[in-house]
């Protein structure tokens, strides 16, 4: 990742400069002891030996456990102040060093791990993840962070330690024996954004058996919405806060773009609905509750659509106020669209295309070209990060991009980031 090769590149730069300069000091205020006349009790004749001899009892000052000189004497006051100052600072420089090699050589995020108190547990290294930190930080720029990620080597958990100085642990978030070491009764808050629902669910229950006042600061992210739903029973969902982000995406959309499209148009209107993952069945889902009179239509287009509509029909179930046509297709290829295009009429209806594939370019390039095509029409484009280029695009091409990553920081709440 370039990003994290620069992010190492500048911490490890501005260490060896300061380091460097610290060494610089302190070999200067030797060699100057030395040279202004500052002698030393086992060595009383540094001062009118030669410049090497002088040089080469300051780099003695380094060696650790040190050379046996003696304590500083003879000469004017200022050489002696200056020779006591290489005493005590080569030393130190000399041990924070070998400190350092043993602590690389053991894990570093262990160490700082002993005391914890007031800090952060995040499950999971993910891209929501990194979105909390970084809002996590702009708030409290030293707050101990501890992430817990299952996959050892994990680029971006080496981001994360760079870019956030985040203390990152290698473990199965579900260990209660790795929960345990990190002390979650003494955390502000606990956030569990791994991308496995079991998993976050699991390590909840285990968090709140060894917390059990820890409250609405355990905060638990479920993909599967409906399971979401279903599960509102459970001690888990009654103690902690559950939430969705793809909740808060669709929600976001459906009530700043599409309902109003839809109160504009005296008809039933058409959806198209290019992806349906989570994010395409949470945004029907939402419509069928906010708006069931709204749609004549919907159609379905994914590669794996029949696969995915048949498991949105078992946990949410069509409305059956709509007719809705099923297409195993790429929704990239301009021949799918083509085919559904005399088929349904784009061209004398209005419309709502929400690409919501997983692949942002595709999004951004078929809700360009859709829109140009029917101009009547109401063109979405999905994409996670926000972006200048794509913003640039959609004001051109009159599509509208919505970024999750920018939802979902917009509404993350305050007691999130207390």
């Amino acid at each position: 990742m370039p990003e994290l090769a620069e992010l190492q590149r500048s911490r490890r730069l501005r260490w060896v400069f300061w380091r460097a300069l610290i060494f610089a000091f302190a070999f200067g205020c030797g060699l100057a002891g030395f040279w202004l006349g500052a002698g030393a009790a086992e060595r009383p004749t540094i001062p009118d030996q030669s410049i090497l001899s002088q040089l080469y009892y300051t780099v003695g000052l380094f060696v650790l456990g040190g050379m046996d000189l003696g304590m500083p004497t003879g000469g004017p006051a200022i050489a002696r102040a200056l020779l006591w100052i290489a005493y005590f600072v080569a030393p130190a420089i000399t041990t924070s060093a070998v400190i350092e090699g043993v602590l690389r050589a053991i894990n570093p995020d262990r160490w700082r791990l002993r005391h914890l108190r007031g800090h952060t547990i995040v499950g999971g290294a993910g891209r929501f993840a990194e979105l909390y930190i970084g809002k996590l930080r702009e708030f409290y720029a030293h707050r101990q962070i501890v992430v817990v990620e299952q996959r050892a080597g994990s680029a971006r958990c080496e981001m994360l330690r760079y870019k956030y100085r985040v203390s990152v642990v290698i473990g199965d978030v579900r260990s209660q024996t790795l929960l345990a070491s990190l002390r979650p009764e003494e955390a502000r808050n606990v956030l569990l954004f791994t991308g496995d629902d079991f998993a976050n669910l699991d390590a909840a229950t285990s968090v709140l058996s060894m917390a059990p006042d820890i409250g609405k600061d355990l905060i638990v992210h479920v993909a599967d919405l409906r399971f979401m739903r279903l599960m509102g029973h459970t001690r888990v969902a009654q103690h902690c806060t559950i939430f969705n982000t793809y909740e808060v995406a669709a929600s976001h959309l459906v009530h700043t773009q599409l309902l109003p499209h839809f109160e504009r148009t005296e008809f039933r209107d058409l959806l198209v609905l290019a992806g349906f993952g989570r994010l395409g069945q949470t945004i029907l889902d939402e419509l069928q509750r906010l708006a069931p009179d709204s749609l004549a239509e919907v159609v379905l287009i994914d590669l794996q659509a029949s696969e995915r509509a048949g498991v949105f029909n078992e946990q949410v179930g069509f409305s059956g106020q709509y007719e809705y046509e099923i297409i195993d297709g790429n929704v990239g290829d301009v021949r799918v669209w083509k085919q559904l295009e005399d088929k349904y009429a784009f061209a004398s209806r209005a419309p709502v295309f929400v690409m919501g594939s997983g692949v942002e370019i595709i999004n951004l390039r078929i809700a360009m070209w859709l829109s140009n095509r029917y101009t009547e029409s109401l063109s979405v484009a999905r994409m996670y990060a926000p972006s200048a280029f794509a913003s640039e695009i959609s004001r051109d091409a009159s599509v509208h991009v919505f970024s999750i990553a920018r939802l979902i920081d917009e509404s993350m709440p305050a007691e999130w980031l207390r």
